[in-house]
């Protein structure tokens, strides 16, 4: 959730802009669309106690510290600063600040030693001063030799410093002071557009957030001992250290001087310790953007498949009108005709009835269409049975029961497809057996038997058959398309990246050009054949047998393959078929990675190579945190400090290779400033190492802290 400690509800002063005056149900409103968790309303030289109570009593979920902005007077210097206090003595606060009923908030001045004394009327724990602090509003903020005179006077007290830019923030972070940076809103229509500090861990009162202000160490701590963590065993040189290296379900940094031995202990153990416990895992290398991004729009395109079922019932469609064929002539009146007039001069042919009788057999299905449809009922009830079980618990009393009925029903499947195929094979073998008893009377006597059936039902019956296979491959052929979008991150100053898979048909009126997926040997050919499919209609069955002379040889699989393609575009702010440079998959590799929520680790060695700062600061780590939030485990191997502070990592693992040494790896985190020793249990101090393998070494801070002013 997001903090934000310097908001404004009323316009106090004259140079105050309007805009700011928001009334409660406002206020509430955008604090929860914004999700901001903790807030403190700090108007110019007021505390409006009225206001607050209505808050808190409307928003009981809101964390929101009683505050005023102060003007302060020392010698000839104009301080703004900002005071909050433990909601249980807000009516003490407020009787304290802003107690003077005929207050002009223009002119009140609060002079700089009563101040201080009003401060120290609290106890330390139920009090945080919050002053403006460099480039926060430099003609009223505290500049280094203020601020420390400030923290001299109220030794003991808890002063967080505000400064006024995130980059600012994060280089007084990561060096042993405090500080944090509000909206100062002066527009509520904008408050959506202000840059807001995170904060990573849960709070619920003001003395939770006062212990992790004032002792980081032991709120951190306390927080890790309930967070999911996982126990890699870890070798070095052949050996099995005592103690396993600590991974949390959270965000885990890695760091070190190249050669130190972070790729080995990403890729060779991490790695595999997370695919041997089932996870999925993917590990992005930032030395093979060509391949990693290959490899990125590849797995993309798997992902968009067409119907397994429709996919196979195109082929066994197809199959069937390809093969289709009819015996000719039809002579349905020449056998009646032929039956009538013949006059057999055999008595004996007179007294036998069988060549009288008749079976009339209009089955159109075969074996294979039994077991072909057979096996689509029993594949689509395996569906509806592994739903079953990832959507319920396998003990729970309706999973139990829902499986047993589709046991039952595969049961019935099977039963049913058996008395089909017992009466296509009793209805062949009768008009077979009928056949060949009229043929033997014939031959021996000279008596026309009357056919079993002229035939006409069973064409009609087939070639119903025929159309019907005919619309619905046409059918199945339309809903086979299929498309997805997937993001694939933004690219600084272009917009933002996606790839759009599609599934698509070939059409018979198809033209080729080189942006086509279709092959171009046979584009004629398969154009010709997808206009004889679309345009069949009844008339054609005069040339049935000829219908598809050209195309005859074609198989089922291969006329799936050529007609049903797949199609990938790389569009940018909706523009369709932008091909990136390289410097640009090298972003798109990462951003479309964490753009893509299917894995449940992501490992990243050297996420930092290729991108800007600016880049990894208003895309990479908020995206990255993005995945944390969403329950991600993330392992990040690095030297960038942007990465490895300002994503709030829970686990710091810092690699020292020593030729002559075991403990190569020290685990702790920034919030305690320690490294322990996996084996020896040695500790190293975090900010001494992180100055060096990730700011590039104290000199080299200290020169960028001299230009940032800091």
């Amino acid at each position: 959730m997001k903090i934000d400690l310097h908001l404004h509800t009323k316009k106090c002063k004259q140079g105050d802009s309007s805009k700011r005056n928001v009334d409660v149900t406002r206020f509430i409103r955008e604090m929860k669309e914004n999700d901001v968790g903790i807030c403190s309303i700090t108007n110019h030289n007021h505390f409006d106690i009225e206001q607050y109570e209505k808050i808190i009593q409307e928003a009981p979920e809101l964390l929101i510290f009683p505050g005023i902005e102060l003007d302060i007077k020392y010698e000839d210097e104009h301080y703004h600063i900002i005071v909050m206090c433990n909601p249980k003595k807000r009516k003490e606060f407020y009787s304290y600040f802003d107690n003077d009923l005929d207050r002009d908030y223009n002119t009140f001045f609060l002079d700089y030693k009563k101040f201080i004394s009003l401060i120290k009327n609290f106890e330390s724990g139920d009090i945080i001063v919050f002053p403006h602090f460099l480039d926060k509003d430099k003609e009223r903020s505290l500049n280094m030799n203020a601020k420390e005179k400030l923290r001299e006077d109220l030794e003991g007290f808890l002063v967080i410093l505000e400064p006024g830019k995130m980059q600012t923030m994060g280089v007084i972070n990561a060096h042993n002071e405090l500080s944090l940076i509000g909206s100062d809103v002066t527009d509520w229509d904008k408050y959506f557009q202000y840059e807001l500090p995170e904060i990573k861990f849960r709070i619920s009162s003001f003395e939770n957030f006062y212990e992790l202000a004032s002792n980081p160490s032991l709120f951190v701590n306390r927080y890790l001992k309930d967070t999911k963590k996982y126990m890699v065993p870890v070798k070095v040189k052949e050996e099995l250290l005592s103690k396993p290296v600590e991974i949390y379900k959270d965000i885990n940094i890695i760091f070190g001087e190249k050669g130190s031995g972070k790729t080995i202990l990403l890729k060779s153990q991490i790695y595999r310790y997370l695919k041997e416990e089932g996870f999925n895992v993917f590990l992005h290398e930032g030395k093979d953007y060509n391949e990693q991004y290959n490899n990125l729009i590849n797995n993309f395109e798997k992902s968009v498949v067409g119907d397994e079922t429709i996919l196979k019932r195109i082929e066994e469609n197809f199959k069937f009108i390809i093969n289709y064929q009819e015996q000719k002539p039809f002579n349905f009146l020449e056998k009646i005709k032929a039956y009538h007039s013949n006059k057999s001069a055999n008595k004996n042919a007179k007294v036998i009835k069988k060549t009288d009788s008749q079976f009339s057999n209009n089955e159109t299905k075969n074996f294979k269409d039994i077991i072909g449809d057979l096996e689509t009922d029993l594949r689509k009830v395996k569906d509806v049975k592994d739903i079953n079980t990832k959507i319920r618990s396998v003990t729970e009393k309706n999973g139990i029961a829902l499986t047993e009925q589709l046991n039952l029903l595969n049961l019935d499947l099977v039963s049913a497809s058996i008395n089909n195929y017992k009466t296509i094979f009793s209805a062949e073998n009768t008009e077979l057996f009928l056949t060949i008893l009229k043929e033997s009377v014939q031959k021996k006597t000279g008596k026309e038997s009357k056919p079993n059936n002229i035939g006409f039902a069973k064409l009609v019956s087939q070639r119903l058959a025929r159309l019907e296979a005919n619309q619905i491959l046409i059918q199945d052929l339309e809903d086979v398309k299929n498309s997805k979008t997937h993001r694939l991150g933004s690219i600084p100053n272009k917009g933002k990246v996606s790839m759009t898979t599609s599934i698509e048909v070939l059409e018979s009126d198809e033209s080729y050009n080189k942006k086509k997926i279709f092959d171009r040997s046979k584009i004629v050919r398969n154009r010709e054949l997808m206009k004889k499919i679309k345009e069949f209609n009844f008339k054609d069955f005069r040339k049935i047998n000829d219908y598809f002379e050209v195309e005859e040889k074609i198989s089922s699989s291969e006329f799936s393959k050529d007609m049903i393609r797949k199609k990938s575009v790389i569009k940018i702010d909706g523009n369709n078929d932008y091909n990136p440079s390289e410097g640009e998959r090298a972003i798109i590799t990462i951003s479309g990675l964490l753009e893509n929520d299917s894995y449940d680790c992501y490992l990243f060695d050297e996420i930092e190579r290729g991108l800007g700062q600016k880049y990894i600061t208003d895309y990479i780590v908020p995206k990255i945190k993005e995945q944390r939030d969403k329950g991600k485990i993330v392992i990040i191997s690095t030297h960038n400090s942007n990465v490895a502070i300002n994503t709030l990592p829970s686990q710091t693992i810092y690699c020292d290779y020593s030729v002559n040494t075991k403990n190569i790896y020290y685990m702790g985190n920034l919030y305690t400033n320690q490294l322990i020793g996996i084996d020896e249990g040695n500790e190293l101090i975090w900010k001494e190492k992180a100055l060096i393998h990730l700011e590039g070494s104290k000199e080299m801070f200290g020169k960028r802290r001299n230009i940032y002013g800091v």
